[in-house]
């Protein structure tokens, strides 16, 4: 399995730095990570044996099931499997691995300047610190 995750383009610093708590367990499972640092990506991509389909703007968390008004497609096309794959390889090759080195010097952005920064930091930031400095990816 392979995941792209948005790098230095996003919209929204706090997901991007949240969904790293979960990286060490992914890449510890086989899973192989990389950053789309050329443009701001927010769609979702899957393919599942190059037949089936599921792309959008949803994520899978509560609020995307329940109150933004974002959705997914699924199909079942060998067709259109083949050609989001591509589209998928075309931004994989793109790409750079995100490594303990890079992973670590976000953390440091996120303790020193980022969204979690420790002056008038939030306990549930501080939380979110320590969970980030705990969990080496690799």
């Amino acid at each position: 399995m392979r995941i792209l995750i948005p790098g230095e383009h996003t919209d929204t610093e706090l997901s991007k730095y949240a969904g790293a708590a979960d990286y060490r367990e992914l890449v510890d499972a086989g899973v192989r990570i990389r950053t789309f640092d050329r443009t701001f990506v927010h769609a979702k991509l899957m393919t599942v044996d190059g037949v089936v389909s599921c792309f959008g703007s949803a994520n899978l968390n509560h609020r995307s099931m329940s109150k933004d008004e974002e959705c997914c497609v699924v199909a079942i096309s060998a067709d259109l499997a083949k050609i989001l794959h591509r589209s998928f390889e075309d931004d994989w090759s793109c790409s750079t691995d995100l490594t303990q080195e890079r992973w670590q010097a976000a953390v440091g952005y996120i303790v020193s300047k980022g969204p979690f920064c420790a002056s008038g930091s939030s306990s549930s930031n501080n939380l979110l610190r320590f969970v980030a400095l705990h969990q080496p990816i690799i």
